[in-house]
C-alpha cells in the first residue's frame, strides 16, 4: 500500500498540552481514496524538534506495522515542519526511497 501521510498539532485547550494527530490516506484495491485518523498523542514528548516528530511517526507506523511506502507529506508552515534543510518533511524525504510531494497548509482559527 503506497500513502500519504498528515501530521498536525494544537495547544488550543485550556490545559495548553500540545497534541499531535496523524492521518494517512491512501487508495484501496478498488481504487477509491481512503483517509484513516490512526490516533491522537496528548504530549507524548516535550521534545518538539524535527528529530522528535521523526521519531513520532516512526514509532507510529511501527506501531501499526505500516510499511514503508510513504509518496506523500503534509505538515502546517512551521520551520519544524516544513523546514527543506532539516525539518521533519527533509527528515522523512531522506528515508522514504520513493518521490514525494510535499503539501504545506495552514489552519485558520476562528476565536
Amino acid at each position: 500500500m503506497f500513502y500519504s501521510v498528515q501530521i498536525d498539532d494544537t495547544t488550543a485547550d485550556i490545559t495548553q498540552t500540545t497534541q499531535y494527530f496523524i492521518t494517512l490516506r491512501f487508495v484501496n484495491r478498488n481504487w477509491e481514496l481512503v483517509e484513516r485518523f490512526l490516533d491522537g498523542f496528548h504530549n507524548v514528548s516535550d521534545d518538539h524538534t524535527a528529530e522528535g516528530l521523526f521519531n513520532l511517526i516512526s514509532s507510529v507506523l511501527n506501531e501499526f506495522d505500516i510499511e514503508e511506502k510513504l509518496v506523500g507529506q503534509c505538515y502546517d508552515g512551521a520551520s519544524v515542519m516544513a523546514g527543506h534543510l532539516t525539518g521533519l518533511q527533509a527528515r522523512v524525504k531522506n528515508v522514504a526511497a520513493l518521490r514525494q510531494m510535499q503539501c504545506l497548509h495552514t489552519v485558520y482559527r476562528i476565536g
